[in-house]
């Protein structure tokens, strides 16, 4: 009993364990825009993917912003590679929760305006999970989406992609993906965080929504009742 307590102890500390790495910003999508509203705060952002360069690799990776209160930065930055946690983050952030929603829905996300919607899906989940009113209320709203950086031409089909992608999202939480953590020079302890967009290969560690978890749990205990009530009998 005690060398599987102490094998599930390492196993833990082994898989929630980071790594340094310098990255830079290699370039970013600039198609579209949003007025967004995060902790009461309006921010104009582009919206969808950007790339970056990571120390030991040749070619730039694609990756997503999850911390909306940190412009992005220009130079190169030290970083801290962990996997995507739901504690991962600071600010009550649900770092499982974007990877999910990033994973179930990369594939579909085919053009500038999917990636838009993509990136405006994962502040969702990130921020506000399991919203009664996805980007109208909570800490993470969205006011208008623009094409470029024209404020006078007004998108509507992009919110309305964002809103399909938190419905095949579902609440999945992923453990394993890679987050980027690189802090911000003059700017105390708040950092730029990234996650990565799953290459080939990759299996997901993924955890169900809480709705999903109880209604698993519930059949299991009643599944042992049962068992127990047939042995007794």
């Amino acid at each position: 009993m005690r060398r599987w307590i102490l094998s599930l102890v390492i196993g833990f500390v082994l898989a929630s364990s980071a790594s340094a790495v310098t990255i830079s910003l290699h370039n970013y999508d600039n198609s579209y825009t949003a007025d967004t509203v995060l902790d009461g705060s309006t921010r104009w952002v582009y919206i969808g993917a950007v790339r970056l360069n990571v120390g030991g690799y040749p070619l730039p990776k694609e990756a997503w912003c999850v911390d909306l209160k940190q412009a992005v930065a220009s130079g190169s930055w030290d970083a801290v590679q962990k996997n995507t946690a739901a504690t991962a983050l600071d600010d009550g952030r649900r770092a499982d929760w974007a990877m999910g929603a990033l994973w179930k829905n990369r594939p579909s996300a085919t053009d500038a305006r999917g990636r838009a919607a993509l990136q405006l899906a994962i502040w969702e989940a990130l921020y506000d999970g399991f919203g009664a009113d996805p980007f109208g209320s909570g800490r993470f709203r969205v006011t208008n989406v623009f094409n470029g950086t024209n404020r006078s031409s007004i998108d509507s089909l992009t919110l309305t992609l964002a809103q399909s992608y938190l419905q095949a999202w579902n609440g999945l939480g992923v453990l394993n993906g890679v987050l980027y953590d690189a802090p911000l020079p003059g700017n105390g302890t708040r950092s730029q965080d990234f996650i990565l967009t799953p290459e080939g290969g990759f299996t997901p560690q993924a955890v169900p929504e809480g709705g999903t978890l109880s209604l698993m749990l519930a059949g299991l205990l009643g599944t042992g009742r049962l068992l127990r009530r047939r042995i007794t009998i």
